[in-house]
Protein backbone atom coordinates (compact mmCIF):
# COMPACT_ATOMS: atom_id res chain seq x y z
CA UNK A 1 0.00 0.00 0.00
CA UNK A 2 2.79 2.37 0.86
CA UNK A 3 4.35 1.63 -2.59
CA UNK A 4 1.23 2.18 -4.39
CA UNK A 5 0.97 5.69 -2.63
CA UNK A 6 4.62 6.30 -3.85
CA UNK A 7 4.00 5.05 -7.45
CA UNK A 8 0.40 7.64 -6.92
CA UNK A 9 2.26 10.65 -5.96
CA UNK A 10 4.94 10.05 -8.84
CA UNK A 11 2.79 9.85 -11.56
CA UNK A 12 0.76 12.95 -10.27
CA UNK A 13 4.16 14.76 -10.23
CA UNK A 14 5.21 13.67 -13.64
CA UNK A 15 2.00 14.39 -14.72
CA UNK A 16 2.25 17.88 -12.99
CA UNK A 17 5.55 18.75 -15.10
CA UNK A 18 4.38 17.42 -18.41
CA UNK A 19 0.61 19.41 -18.66
CA UNK A 20 1.35 22.94 -16.12
CA UNK A 21 5.45 22.82 -16.87
CA UNK A 22 5.70 22.17 -20.30
CA UNK A 23 8.43 20.17 -19.09
CA UNK A 24 10.48 18.62 -22.24
CA UNK A 25 10.71 14.74 -22.38
CA UNK A 26 14.67 14.34 -21.03
CA UNK A 27 14.24 16.61 -18.37
CA UNK A 28 10.79 14.70 -17.08
CA UNK A 29 13.34 11.50 -17.56
CA UNK A 30 15.70 12.71 -15.23
CA UNK A 31 13.54 13.69 -12.33
CA UNK A 32 11.78 10.34 -12.51
CA UNK A 33 14.76 8.36 -12.41
CA UNK A 34 16.32 10.39 -9.25
CA UNK A 35 12.91 10.40 -7.30
CA UNK A 36 13.24 6.16 -8.46
CA UNK A 37 16.55 5.58 -6.92
CA UNK A 38 15.49 8.01 -3.81
CA UNK A 39 12.42 5.69 -3.36
CA UNK A 40 14.21 2.60 -3.93
CA UNK A 41 16.46 3.76 -1.07
CA UNK A 42 13.48 4.45 1.29
CA UNK A 43 12.08 0.83 0.52
CA UNK A 44 15.20 -0.87 1.59
CA UNK A 45 15.36 1.16 4.37
CA UNK A 46 11.57 0.30 5.30
CA UNK A 47 10.81 4.04 5.11
CA UNK A 48 7.26 5.40 4.41
CA UNK A 49 8.03 8.45 2.03
CA UNK A 50 5.51 10.61 3.61
CA UNK A 51 7.43 9.74 7.33
CA UNK A 52 10.54 10.56 5.75
CA UNK A 53 13.06 12.78 7.31
CA UNK A 54 16.06 15.57 6.59
CA UNK A 55 18.34 12.74 8.14
CA UNK A 56 17.14 10.07 5.63
CA UNK A 57 17.55 12.28 2.33
CA UNK A 58 20.89 12.94 3.87
CA UNK A 59 21.88 9.26 4.48
CA UNK A 60 20.40 8.77 0.34
CA UNK A 61 22.67 11.80 -0.89
CA UNK A 62 25.31 10.04 1.06
CA UNK A 63 25.15 7.01 -0.28
CA UNK A 64 24.71 8.51 -3.78
CA UNK A 65 28.84 9.87 -3.28
CA UNK A 66 30.20 6.55 -2.22
CA UNK A 67 29.05 4.83 -5.20
CA UNK A 68 31.37 7.09 -7.31
CA UNK A 69 29.05 9.41 -8.43
CA UNK A 70 30.25 13.11 -9.26
CA UNK A 71 28.88 16.19 -7.00
CA UNK A 72 27.33 17.90 -9.85
CA UNK A 73 25.09 14.60 -10.34
CA UNK A 74 24.24 14.45 -6.74
CA UNK A 75 23.26 18.33 -6.95
CA UNK A 76 21.15 17.63 -9.84
CA UNK A 77 19.66 14.68 -7.78
CA UNK A 78 19.20 16.65 -4.72
CA UNK A 79 17.42 19.59 -6.93
CA UNK A 80 15.31 16.64 -8.43
CA UNK A 81 13.84 15.65 -4.97
CA UNK A 82 13.60 19.26 -3.52
CA UNK A 83 11.20 19.71 -7.01
CA UNK A 84 8.91 16.93 -6.18
CA UNK A 85 8.73 17.42 -2.22
CA UNK A 86 8.11 21.29 -3.60
CA UNK A 87 4.91 19.95 -5.33
CA UNK A 88 4.06 17.69 -3.02
CA UNK A 89 3.84 20.72 -0.42
CA UNK A 90 2.33 23.37 -2.50
CA UNK A 91 -0.03 21.22 -4.68
CA UNK A 92 -0.93 18.16 -2.84
CA UNK A 93 -0.79 20.05 0.86
CA UNK A 94 1.54 18.12 2.45
CA UNK A 95 2.35 19.47 6.21
CA UNK A 96 6.17 19.92 5.93
CA UNK A 97 8.88 20.08 3.03
CA UNK A 98 11.71 17.60 4.47
CA UNK A 99 13.87 19.02 1.47
CA UNK A 100 13.71 22.55 1.55
CA UNK A 101 16.43 22.83 4.00
CA UNK A 102 19.07 20.32 2.63
CA UNK A 103 21.96 21.29 1.29
CA UNK A 104 25.14 19.04 -0.25
CA UNK A 105 28.45 20.08 -0.71
CA UNK A 106 29.28 22.75 -2.67
CA UNK A 107 31.33 21.93 -6.30
CA UNK A 108 33.59 24.28 -8.11
CA UNK A 109 32.89 23.74 -11.79
CA UNK A 110 35.92 23.30 -14.34
CA UNK A 111 36.65 26.77 -16.13
CA UNK A 112 36.02 26.10 -19.25
CA UNK A 113 38.35 25.92 -22.53
CA UNK A 114 37.50 29.10 -23.83
CA UNK A 115 38.61 28.97 -27.66
CA UNK A 116 40.65 32.67 -29.33
CA UNK A 117 38.99 34.37 -31.92
CA UNK A 118 42.15 33.16 -34.07
CA UNK A 119 41.09 29.52 -32.85
CA UNK A 120 37.70 30.17 -33.68
CA UNK A 121 38.25 30.93 -37.32
CA UNK A 122 40.61 27.98 -37.95
CA UNK A 123 38.05 25.66 -36.71
CA UNK A 124 35.75 27.55 -38.50
CA UNK A 125 37.71 27.01 -41.86
CA UNK A 126 38.02 23.12 -41.48
CA UNK A 127 35.43 21.65 -43.57
CA UNK A 128 35.13 20.94 -47.02
CA UNK A 129 32.78 23.24 -49.15
CA UNK A 130 32.83 21.10 -52.06
CA UNK A 131 31.67 17.83 -49.92
CA UNK A 132 27.80 18.17 -48.97
CA UNK A 133 28.60 16.98 -45.91
CA UNK A 134 31.23 19.35 -45.38
CA UNK A 135 28.72 22.35 -46.39
CA UNK A 136 26.09 20.82 -43.46
CA UNK A 137 29.13 21.06 -40.97
CA UNK A 138 30.30 24.51 -41.96
CA UNK A 139 26.68 25.96 -41.37
CA UNK A 140 26.17 24.01 -38.08
CA UNK A 141 29.71 25.39 -36.51
CA UNK A 142 29.06 28.98 -37.99
CA UNK A 143 25.08 28.70 -36.66
CA UNK A 144 26.51 27.93 -33.24
CA UNK A 145 29.23 30.53 -32.82
CA UNK A 146 26.95 32.95 -34.56
CA UNK A 147 24.00 32.05 -31.51
CA UNK A 148 25.78 30.47 -28.92
CA UNK A 149 23.36 28.75 -28.25
CA UNK A 150 23.69 24.93 -26.63
CA UNK A 151 25.12 21.80 -28.89
CA UNK A 152 20.88 20.32 -27.75
CA UNK A 153 19.27 23.35 -29.12
CA UNK A 154 20.82 22.98 -32.25
CA UNK A 155 20.11 19.72 -33.33
CA UNK A 156 16.82 20.00 -32.30
CA UNK A 157 16.16 23.12 -34.55
CA UNK A 158 13.67 22.74 -37.65
CA UNK A 159 13.42 23.92 -40.80
CA UNK A 160 10.37 26.16 -39.36
CA UNK A 161 12.64 27.60 -36.96
CA UNK A 162 15.03 29.35 -39.33
CA UNK A 163 14.14 32.82 -41.07
CA UNK A 164 16.73 33.95 -43.47
CA UNK A 165 14.42 37.18 -44.29
CA UNK A 166 14.42 38.66 -41.11
CA UNK A 167 17.89 37.15 -40.28
CA UNK A 168 16.77 35.28 -36.81
CA UNK A 169 16.49 31.95 -35.58
CA UNK A 170 13.48 30.83 -32.96
CA UNK A 171 14.91 28.24 -30.16
CA UNK A 172 12.23 26.23 -28.77
CA UNK A 173 12.48 25.10 -25.26
CA UNK A 174 11.00 24.20 -21.41
CA UNK A 175 10.94 28.05 -21.22
CA UNK A 176 9.28 31.01 -23.46
CA UNK A 177 10.51 30.63 -27.09
CA UNK A 178 13.42 32.85 -27.91
CA UNK A 179 14.20 34.86 -31.01
CA UNK A 180 18.19 34.95 -32.20
CA UNK A 181 19.44 37.37 -34.47
CA UNK A 182 21.88 36.03 -36.85
CA UNK A 183 24.51 37.98 -38.50
CA UNK A 184 24.24 37.99 -42.73
CA UNK A 185 26.78 35.51 -43.78
CA UNK A 186 25.56 33.06 -41.40
CA UNK A 187 21.68 33.73 -42.70
CA UNK A 188 23.12 33.49 -46.30
CA UNK A 189 24.66 30.17 -45.09
CA UNK A 190 21.48 28.94 -43.78
CA UNK A 191 19.75 29.80 -46.89
CA UNK A 192 22.45 28.26 -49.24
CA UNK A 193 22.47 25.10 -47.28
CA UNK A 194 18.37 24.87 -46.85
CA UNK A 195 17.90 25.45 -50.73
CA UNK A 196 20.67 23.26 -52.23
CA UNK A 197 22.31 20.99 -49.77
CA UNK A 198 20.12 19.43 -47.10
CA UNK A 199 17.55 17.81 -49.82
CA UNK A 200 21.11 15.45 -50.53
CA UNK A 201 20.68 14.34 -47.22
CA UNK A 202 17.34 14.31 -46.11
CA UNK A 203 15.05 11.87 -46.58
CA UNK A 204 10.72 11.20 -46.56
CA UNK A 205 9.19 14.05 -44.74
CA UNK A 206 11.99 15.02 -42.12
CA UNK A 207 11.60 18.31 -40.49
CA UNK A 208 14.79 18.54 -38.80
CA UNK A 209 17.20 21.31 -39.86
CA UNK A 210 20.41 18.97 -39.96
CA UNK A 211 20.32 15.15 -40.54
CA UNK A 212 23.26 12.44 -40.39
CA UNK A 213 23.91 10.30 -43.46
CA UNK A 214 20.47 8.59 -42.91
CA UNK A 215 18.38 11.49 -43.52
CA UNK A 216 17.87 11.61 -39.86
CA UNK A 217 17.92 14.06 -37.52
CA UNK A 218 21.66 14.87 -36.25
CA UNK A 219 22.52 13.36 -32.71
CA UNK A 220 24.35 14.94 -30.06
CA UNK A 221 26.96 12.26 -30.16
CA UNK A 222 27.08 12.92 -33.96
CA UNK A 223 28.02 16.43 -33.51
CA UNK A 224 30.30 15.85 -30.93
CA UNK A 225 32.05 13.65 -33.55
CA UNK A 226 32.06 16.23 -36.19
CA UNK A 227 33.45 18.80 -33.74
CA UNK A 228 36.26 16.88 -32.24
CA UNK A 229 36.85 15.77 -35.80
CA UNK A 230 37.65 19.67 -36.82
CA UNK A 231 39.25 20.58 -33.56
CA UNK A 232 41.91 17.80 -34.39
CA UNK A 233 42.20 19.16 -37.77
CA UNK A 234 42.56 22.92 -36.67
CA UNK A 235 45.15 21.83 -34.69
CA UNK A 236 43.74 22.81 -31.48
CA UNK A 237 45.26 21.73 -28.40
CA UNK A 238 42.78 23.08 -26.26
CA UNK A 239 39.86 20.35 -24.71
CA UNK A 240 36.87 21.07 -27.11
CA UNK A 241 33.46 20.13 -25.38
CA UNK A 242 29.95 20.74 -26.73
CA UNK A 243 29.82 23.67 -24.78
CA UNK A 244 33.13 25.27 -25.67
CA UNK A 245 31.72 27.17 -28.91
CA UNK A 246 28.79 28.42 -26.54
CA UNK A 247 31.77 30.10 -23.83
CA UNK A 248 33.57 31.39 -26.53
CA UNK A 249 30.81 33.21 -28.02
CA UNK A 250 29.69 34.34 -24.70
CA UNK A 251 33.28 35.66 -23.68
CA UNK A 252 33.93 37.28 -26.95
CA UNK A 253 30.51 39.07 -26.29
CA UNK A 254 31.35 40.29 -23.32
CA UNK A 255 35.39 41.08 -24.38
CA UNK A 256 33.55 43.77 -27.27
CA UNK A 257 31.70 45.09 -24.49
CA UNK A 258 27.98 43.49 -24.94
CA UNK A 259 25.79 44.23 -21.92
CA UNK A 260 25.24 41.14 -19.29
CA UNK A 261 20.83 41.53 -19.64
CA UNK A 262 21.32 41.26 -23.55
CA UNK A 263 23.72 38.03 -23.18
CA UNK A 264 21.24 36.47 -20.69
CA UNK A 265 18.45 37.22 -23.36
CA UNK A 266 20.64 35.14 -26.06
CA UNK A 267 21.72 32.27 -23.90
CA UNK A 268 18.05 31.85 -22.49
CA UNK A 269 19.52 32.26 -19.01
CA UNK A 270 16.46 32.69 -16.16
CA UNK A 271 19.00 34.38 -13.68
CA UNK A 272 21.40 37.00 -14.81
CA UNK A 273 23.55 35.29 -12.32
CA UNK A 274 24.67 32.79 -14.87
CA UNK A 275 25.70 35.03 -17.16
CA UNK A 276 28.01 37.53 -14.85
CA UNK A 277 29.49 33.96 -13.84
CA UNK A 278 31.12 34.37 -17.12
CA UNK A 279 32.10 37.90 -16.51
CA UNK A 280 33.76 37.22 -13.34
CA UNK A 281 35.92 34.39 -14.52
CA UNK A 282 36.90 36.53 -17.26
CA UNK A 283 38.10 39.14 -14.61
CA UNK A 284 39.86 36.02 -12.95
CA UNK A 285 41.53 34.82 -15.74
CA UNK A 286 42.68 38.20 -16.89
CA UNK A 287 44.08 38.85 -13.35
CA UNK A 288 45.87 35.26 -13.29
CA UNK A 289 47.54 36.55 -17.00
CA UNK A 290 48.70 39.35 -15.61
CA UNK A 291 49.73 38.22 -12.24
CA UNK A 292 52.14 35.64 -14.34
CA UNK A 293 53.61 38.09 -16.24
CA UNK A 294 54.40 40.66 -13.72
CA UNK A 295 55.33 38.90 -10.69
CA UNK A 296 58.70 38.23 -10.37
CA UNK A 297 58.64 35.15 -9.19
CA UNK A 298 55.59 33.22 -10.52
CA UNK A 299 58.26 31.54 -13.80
CA UNK A 300 60.09 30.65 -11.29
CA UNK A 301 57.86 29.60 -8.43
CA UNK A 302 56.94 25.74 -8.32
CA UNK A 303 54.11 24.09 -6.38
CA UNK A 304 54.99 20.67 -4.74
Amino acid sequence: MKGEIAVRELEDFIEYLITIEKAKENTVKSYKADIDRYFIFLIQKNKNFRKSTKGDLNAFLDLEKQSGKSQATVSRCLSSIKKFYGYLYNEKNYPVNVARNVKTDKYFRKTPDVLTREEIELLLIQPDMSDYKGRRDKVMLELLYATGIKASELISLDVQDINTELNYITVRSDKPDRLIPIHEMASRLLEDYMKNTRKLLVRNDEVALFVNIDGKRITRQGFWKVLKKYGKMAGITKEITLQTIRHSFTTHLIENGADLKTIQMLLGHSALTTTQSYSYMLKINKQLDAYKKYHPKSKSLKVR
